[in-house]
C-alpha cells in the first residue's frame, strides 16, 4: 500500500492535485481519510500562487492552496458578501496568508476578517474525540499567547484583523460573530470546538457562502472533528461534498436562522 500511494504521488503535478478517497499525505496507518466526499480536480488559483507563494509556510502547502484558492474563486470572484472568519488560529499563520489575500484581491477593502481564539490551548476531549495519542492534543494543549499572534502581524507589515476575539468558541458572545459572513474556516481540532463553530457561525452565512473544516477524517488525532458536523448538520439541507486532504467543504444553500 505505501508503495502504491508513493508511486501515486509521483504521477501528480504539485498544482493538480486530485480528491482522493484512500490517498493523503496525511492518511494514517491501517485508516482511510474520509469516503463520502465526491472526487474532484483540485488546481490552484494561478493569481493566488503568484501573488502569494512567496508568503506561503513550508507545512502543508497543498491544504493552503486549496483554502486560499477557493477563497479567491468562490466568494471574492462571485462577490458573496460578508465578513471572512477563522476560529481557531494558533499563532496566525492562517490568519497573515487570508489577510494577505483579501489585501491583494478584495479591492472594495470593505470585506472585515475576525479571528478567534482561546489562547488558553484546547478544552477538554469527550468520548467523541477518541483516545488521546499526543500530549499536545489535549486539554491546555496547542496554547499560544495573543501578543505572539499580534507580534506576527506587526513583524510581517500586515493590518491586523478587523477583530481579535478571546475564548472558547460556546463562549464569545453572539454579537461578537459578524453577520453576514461569507467564508469561515473551522480548526478547532475537538468535538465540542467544531460543534460551537457551527453553532455561533452557521446561521449567518450567506447562501453560497462557504465552511471550511480542518481535521475531518474517519479517524487518526482528531476524529471528533467529522463526528460534529456529522451531528450539527443533521436534518439540515448541507452536508460535506467536497474535501481535499483533511480539509471538508460545506457550502451553505440557504438563509437559515435555524441552530
Amino acid at each position: 500500500m505505501r508503495r502504491r500511494r508513493t508511486l501515486l504521488r509521483a504521477l501528480l503535478a504539485p498544482a493538480a492535485l486530485s480528491l482522493l478517497h484512500t490517498c493523503s499525505c496525511e492518511t494514517v496507518q491501517g485508516h482511510p481519510i474520509v469516503t463520502e466526499c465526491q472526487l474532484q480536480n483540485f488546481t490552484a488559483d494561478a493569481e493566488v500562487e503568484a501573488k502569494l507563494k512567496l508568503h506561503a509556510p513550508r507545512k502543508w502547502p497543498h491544504k493552503l492552496d486549496y483554502l486560499l484558492s477557493t477563497l479567491k474563486r468562490r466568494i471574492i470572484d462571485r462577490q458573496i458578501p460578508g465578513a471572512i472568519v477563522e476560529l481557531g488560529a494558533l499563532d496566525g499563520t492562517t490568519s497573515r496568508m487570508l489577510r494577505r489575500l483579501l489585501d491583494e484581491f478584495d479591492k472594495s477593502n470593505n470585506r472585515p476578517l475576525h479571528i478567534y481564539d482561546s489562547f488558553k490551548g484546547l478544552p477538554s476531549r469527550r468520548t467523541e474525540d477518541g483516545n488521546q495519542t499526543r500530549p499536545e492534543d489535549g486539554k491546555g494543549g496547542m496554547a499560544t499567547t495573543k501578543a505572539r499572534f499580534v507580534d506576527g502581524f506587526t513583524k510581517s507589515s500586515l493590518r491586523l484583523p478587523d477583530g481579535i476575539h478571546e475564548g472558547f468558541f460556546g463562549d464569545i458572545p453572539a454579537a461578537d460573530y459578524p453577520s453576514p459572513i461569507a467564508f469561515a474556516f473551522f480548526d478547532g481540532d475537538l468535538y465540542s470546538s467544531i460543534y460551537d463553530s457551527f453553532r455561533q457561525v452557521y446561521h449567518k452565512m450567506s447562501p453560497g457562502g462557504i465552511i471550511m473544516v480542518h481535521d475531518y477524517t474517519v479517524d487518526g488525532l482528531f476524529p471528533g472533528a467529522k463526528r460534529a458536523i456529522e451531528d450539527f448538520l443533521r436534518g439540515k439541507p448541507e452536508r460535506v461534498r467536497e474535501c481535499y486532504s483533511i480539509i471538508g467543504t460545506v457550502v451553505k444553500k440557504r438563509s437559515s436562522s435555524s441552530r
